[in-house]
């Protein structure tokens, strides 16, 4: 069946120094967001409306009618980006859920209504791995997984619980995110200094489940491991690599609470990632950890406004974002005087 997306974009004039504009849940924000006067240059700037709202079908292309008004006497250059393009369950709690640079959010999913334990329990036709101690292997990803801008048809999986995509080595000490020092192109479920064949049962499985219905392909590699110098009872987790970009961190079980471990993504030259947990205690069981990219909104970068003139803002929804809440502010600056 359809479903529908709702869409909330607010508009927001601003100078390129200038920070980014109200949240839409303060009383003022419209206000502040609808016009901006360049003091001294005689150049206006207004949005009709300050905020738009649309319900979107999946599969369909919507325009936001709006516009932008200059009352300069001389046409005026404009550039627009767009900032905070997130899922709104990707905004709660701030700090590092989103990184507007790279529209990277992620979200603990085992909070939301109605979580069910995506858990997936490989089948006979799953590979094994031989993990020996800090150790990296090469696997085919089946499908060619979008990643930071990049598209990788294969990766390596690390014996210390992270898969990056190059040949790099392993490295057992876990640093925060982001990093130039850490494996750079990280995904990184659960890196710690883990152990392999002192517990029955450890190891490292993979699988690539073909897409099914509305479920895209995915990799799903399983880790099974113990502590270094440690004989508690295993900690088991998954990363799964979904092919529209997503990621999944799945978490089963655990002897107790760690603070050793690192929990996030990094881009390929360790400049921009997502931390999750550094050396901090994280309760891997039960939970499910959800990395995904939020750009649904097209914004054309450079628009043209006659003088004392009015021009549509060319903007539009993408075809097919997942299913929920959106907000985005979309920013408008005036380019540089010559």
């Amino acid at each position: 069946p359809r479903q529908s997306r709702v869409l909330a974009v607010s508009f927001g004039p601003r100078r390129p120094s200038c920070t980014m504009p109200p949240s839409p849940s303060s009383p003022t924000a419209s206000a502040a967001r609808s016009r901006w006067r360049s003091r001294g240059w005689g150049l206006s700037l207004a949005f009709s409306p300050a905020a738009v709202q649309a319900a979107v079908l999946s599969g369909h292309r919507v325009d936001l009618g709006a516009s932008l008004t200059s009352g300069s006497p001389a046409p005026a250059t404009v550039h627009l980006t767009s900032l905070a393009v997130s899922a709104a369950q990707f905004l709660e709690g701030g700090g590092t859920r989103y990184d507007p640079a790279t529209s990277y959010a992620w979200r603990n999913a085992t909070a939301e209504p109605g979580f069910a334990d995506g858990w997936i329990e490989l089948g006979p036709g799953a590979s094994s791995l031989s993990p020996s101690d800090d150790s990296h292997h090469p696997v085919e990803i089946g499908f060619a997984f979008p990643f930071y801008g990049q598209r990788f048809t294969s990766c390596y999986v690390d014996s210390n619980g992270y898969i990056n995509f190059s040949p790099s080595g392993s490295a057992s000490t876990n640093r925060p995110l982001p990093s130039a020092a850490a494996p750079l192109n990280l995904i990184a479920p659960y890196w710690d200094d883990l152990v392999y064949g002192y517990l029955t049962g450890t190891g490292i499985r993979y699988q690539t489940l073909p897409a099914q219905g509305t479920t895209a392909a995915r990799l799903v590699v399983s880790w099974s491991a113990s502590y270094y110098r440690e004989n508690s009872a295993p900690v088991s987790f998954q990363a799964v690599l979904e092919a529209t970009g997503r990621v999944r961190f799945q978490y089963r079980s655990t002897a107790r609470d760690r603070s050793s471990a690192t929990v996030g993504i990094q881009n390929a030259d360790g400049t921009r990632g997502l931390l999750v947990s550094f050396d901090s205690p994280f309760r891997v069981s039960p939970q499910t950890l959800v990395f995904d990219r939020s750009d649904w909104l097209n914004v054309s970068t450079t628009l043209t406004v006659p003088a004392n003139g009015q021009a549509a803002l060319p903007i539009s929804t993408l075809a097919a974002p997942p299913a929920g809440q959106y907000r985005a502010y979309v920013v408008a600056s005036l380019a540089p005087l010559s």
